[in-house]
């Protein structure tokens, strides 16, 4: 990939970035209910409302609004929580961490799940082992978050005591529901993995690979495992930008304090700066993630054209 591709790769992504802050201003305009009615109460008086309003610069135009909101974030200046009046891109930069930890330590846990999971089904086509594991998949990924969550709380915290029930206050914390967001996440990659391979065996070029001398578990590694990534990698970027985004419904079972539980104490106090905030930096993981996982194609397949 050339310099002037890379170039158009990362204008589209800034481009996208704007629409995306632009849709999110838009869309906290037209939540209904009004942020100085949750900070003061119904029963404020009028010139209390008013000057409320006024500082919090919700008098001003729309464009005006747009303008200072733009300004902000250009500087780093995203506003003050109503709530904790604390600045929003420092809250947001104390709960991305724990974000981050509990989607690669998801992202971990799922990948040793789905390749091998994957390549023994893939090598076993139609037999007892890709009937498992496809059994194994379904099920993994029928059971919703919010129910496979408490299931493993109840079977590894409560009667096995192997780890915390919930909360951040020790290493183990994070197993739980990591182990949550990683099994809904391993059955698609397994699956993935399984038609990318059955695809990838079937191709000449590994029957060439093998007829030069190469043994099959030589051939499997070097030539059929990066072919078969192509896919499972699109998939795995769009399930890692959710993740990073905040897995709002496993945050908020297991108590950790991440951008998921942010955003819904944000809700619940109706504090609608922080929301906007953490509604931007959500969509702006998603699209980041999914533009590095593009990059990571082209280089696992040069042939990809970047010029579409």
């Amino acid at each position: 990939m050339g310099v002037v591709q890379l170039a158009a790769r990362l204008f589209a992504m800034l481009v996208t970035l704007f629409g995306v802050s632009l849709l999110v201003f838009l869309m906290m305009q037209a939540i209904p209910g009004d942020p100085v009615d949750a900070m003061l109460g119904e029963q404020a008086s009028g010139a209390d409302r008013t000057a409320l309003r006024a500082a919090l610069g919700l008098d001003a135009s729309l464009p005006e609004q747009l303008r200072r909101y733009y300004g902000g974030l250009l500087v780093g200046d995203w506003g003050l929580s109503l709530q904790t009046q604390e600045p929003i891109l420092g809250t947001l930069a104390a709960r991305a961490p724990g974000t981050l930890l509990l989607a690669g330590n998801a992202l971990v846990f799922a990948l040793l799940l789905a390749l091998p999971l994957g390549i023994w089904s893939a090598l076993r086509p139609g037999r007892v082992p890709d009937h498992f594991a496809g059994l194994v998949a379904l099920i993994g990924g029928a059971v919703p978050g919010f129910i496979l969550g408490p299931v493993l709380i109840v079977v590894f915290a409560v009667w096995l005591g192997w780890a915390p029930v919930g909360g951040a206050d020790s290493h183990g914390s994070v197993v739980l529901p990591a182990l949550t967001l990683a099994i809904g996440m391993a059955a698609i990659l397994s699956r993935q993995l399984r038609a990318a391979l059955l695809e990838v065996l079937a191709e000449p070029f590994m029957r060439a690979a093998r007829a030069r001398g190469l043994g099959f578990a030589a051939a499997l590694w070097r030539h059929g495992l990066r072919n078969a990534a192509i896919p499972v990698l699109t998939v795995l970027g769009m399930q890692l930008g959710a993740l990073l985004g905040g897995a709002v419904i496993t945050e908020t079972v297991f108590a950790w304090p991440g951008l998921g539980t942010l955003t819904v104490e944000a809700i619940e106090r109706r504090d609608y700066p922080l929301l906007q905030g953490c509604v931007l930096v959500i969509s702006a993981a998603y699209v980041v993630v999914n533009r590095l996982t593009d990059l990571l194609t082209a280089w696992c397949d040069p042939r990809i054209d970047w010029s579409r």
